[in-house]
């Protein structure tokens, strides 16, 4: 094949080489191989791929050119019939090419499979959509993980719940898994409320356990005793997920305005972003003319539609006028860094 063919498509040499050298062209003529090359991504573009998708998907799968568009109509016709729409279709293949070389078969197999075991269609299709991958895992390998993980304790439905947030879960090993719970453990807490916290936030199970350790440490930071990092934790597990310095922000503001009292006595309402307590906070003080205190601190988090209900200003407009990023965290980065000079 004469590279400078597919130099025209927008390829790089590297890529063109995965192309050239892949043994499932070498059976085609070269005038054969042009037109399966051009009518193949025609097909890809009407379809909707972009030039930049197109080229990253052949060149990981040369194969698809060798299939001709029949296979290639066949192959998304199984994904649309379980109903994802065009626009999730190219998400799904782009972030995993080798799906295009699957057969019809195999794919709609592995739907099937994953369906006996229990997900709902919406289900699968939001696992799909968050990891591709999932059309590699082996259908063996996934009810051994299951009933790894139900050995545990987790019920089944939190063990789909877990795999359908982070269907990763259903690829780590298991030793990995029983000492995360170990760890979490280690960190002052029952093995029934490890499992409670991972079923609610599966991310811990992907995070190191220094990341984990590093949000406890935080909170000691403001002070707090075991006993109130525990029901901080444990009513909002989430905060694990966090990153360090956001959870700085959030409760060295709510402290600053005397409110710190309320937040722990529901630790969700630090699942609210900083930059919107501070924009109703100020709201408040200067159009409403109300002081926000332990009283009335629950104005700051009430639910967005009824907040604009009562108040006729929207989140995104709140804190575009009263900007936190700009009036309070870029200001408190260029004093950090004039201290550090």
């Amino acid at each position: 094949m004469d590279k400078q063919y597919l130099k025209k498509y927008g390829y790089t040499d590297e890529q063109i080489n995965s192309i050239v050298n892949s043994y499932s062209l070498d059976r085609y003529s070269e005038e054969a191989l042009y037109s399966s090359i051009e009518n193949s991504i025609r097909f890809l573009e009407i379809y909707g791929f972009t030039k930049e998708q197109i080229i990253k998907i052949t060149s990981k799968v040369p194969s698809i050119f060798s299939r001709g568009t029949e296979k290639l109509v066949g192959k998304l016709l199984v994904l649309k019939r379980f109903g994802f729409m065009p626009e999730e279709t190219i998400k799904i293949i782009t972030k995993l090419p080798a799906i295009l070389s699957y057969s019809q078969d195999n794919l709609k197999e592995k739907l099937d499979d994953m369906m006996k075991l229990g997900h709902s269609k919406d289900n699968l299709k939001k696992m799909i959509l968050l990891n591709p991958a999932i059309f590699s895992y082996s259908i063996e390998s996934i009810k051994e993980q299951t009933r790894f993980l139900e050995a545990l304790g987790f019920t089944k439905e939190q063990v789909f719940k877990i795999c359908s947030r982070i269907p990763a879960v259903y690829t780590i090993g298991k030793a990995n898994l029983l000492n995360k719970i170990k760890d979490v453990e280690s960190l002052g807490y029952t093995k029934e409320e490890v499992l409670r916290m991972i079923s609610l936030i599966p991310s811990i199970f992907t995070v190191s356990f220094d990341f984990l350790k590093d949000k406890i440490d935080v909170l000691r930071s403001f002070g707090y005793s075991d006993s109130e990092i525990k029901h901080i934790t444990l009513i909002h597990p989430a905060i694990f997920s966090n990153n360090s310095d956001n959870i700085i922000e959030k409760i060295s503001f709510v402290r600053s305005i005397g409110v710190e009292e309320f937040v722990m006595k529901n630790p969700r309402h630090l699942m609210q972003s900083v930059d919107l307590t501070y924009a109703r906070y100020l709201f408040f003080q200067e159009e409403e003319k109300i002081n926000i205190d332990l009283r009335n601190a629950a104005y700051l988090f009430m639910g967005e539609s009824r907040f604009k209900e009562l108040y006729g200003i929207s989140k995104k407009d709140i804190i575009e006028i009263y900007n936190y990023d700009t009036e309070v965290r870029k200001k408190n980065k260029k004093l950090n860094k004039e201290k550090k000079d």
